[in-house]
């Protein structure tokens, strides 16, 4: 009895682990033509219908990704649900100015969902490939986090202080988000960055070291466990 209900709790673990490496998977699958292909499509009105459908399929495949519990998918729908209608309807000239605030909608959903998939690469273990590919889609879903929010902080105050350096360009902005994250962001902060920016970017670098480190320590103790099996 007690062997049955050992060997359903290993089954269930590991169905677990498989269905946590599928959605890291998806995870970076969904993060990757925001970084990649968005920089290359950018500009004009081109840029703005290209940008509308890679943020549409980043909220409808998160939401799907957040199914596990009812409390934080219900958070999640009625995030989606009011930046997917900000971000479309702000496609018509006049009402352009909405996009802002479905972008802070959809930081705030990039943010319930980091936390929920941060938790779970802690929790989780993987082989050493898999925690590679789940700590590269973590890093694109947190840089694109500080990207966007360095680029709406900055979108707050572009043109009214001149002498102050904005990420007024999305692309440029999820750019500098990962390298901030990974990086601690040569180049991206001068004495002239507003104190708003400095702040997300402080964050994102003590986010990103934290990140290295627990990725680091994550194979390291996969290493041993390796090691000690083969010995």
């Amino acid at each position: 009895m007690y062997g049955l209900a050992g060997n359903r709790s290993n089954e269930s673990e590991v169905d677990q682990n498989m269905h946590d490496r599928q959605d890291f998977l998806l995870l970076l699958l969904m993060m990757l033509p925001l970084q990649v292909i968005y920089p290359v499509l950018a500009g004009g009105q081109a840029g703005q219908i290209s940008l509308t459908f890679f943020l549409s399929f980043i909220l409808i495949a998160g939401l799907w990704l957040m199914k596990g519990s009812r409390r934080r998918f219900l958070m999640a729908a009625i995030l989606v649900l009011v930046s997917l209608e900000l971000i479309w309807v702000s496609l018509w000239q006049a009402a352009a100015p909405l996009l802002s605030l479905g972008e802070f909608c959809f930081i705030l959903f990039l943010i319930v969902l980091s936390s929920r998939y941060l938790l779970i690469f802690i929790r989780t273990e993987l082989p050493v490939h898999d925690l590679l590919i789940a700590a590269t889609a973590l890093f694109l879903l947190i840089g694109t986090l500080i990207g966007m929010s360095l680029y709406l902080v900055s979108g707050l105050y572009h043109g009214s202080t001149p002498e102050i350096q904005t990420d007024s360009d999305l692309p440029v902005a999820l750019s500098d988000g990962i390298a901030i994250l990974t990086t601690n962001g040569p180049g991206v902060l001068t004495k002239d960055s507003m104190p708003l920016v400095r702040i997300v970017s402080s964050l994102g670098m003590i986010g990103g070291i934290l990140l290295i480190a627990l990725l680091i320590g994550k194979i390291g103790i996969q290493l041993k466990k390796l090691r000690g099996i083969s010995d």
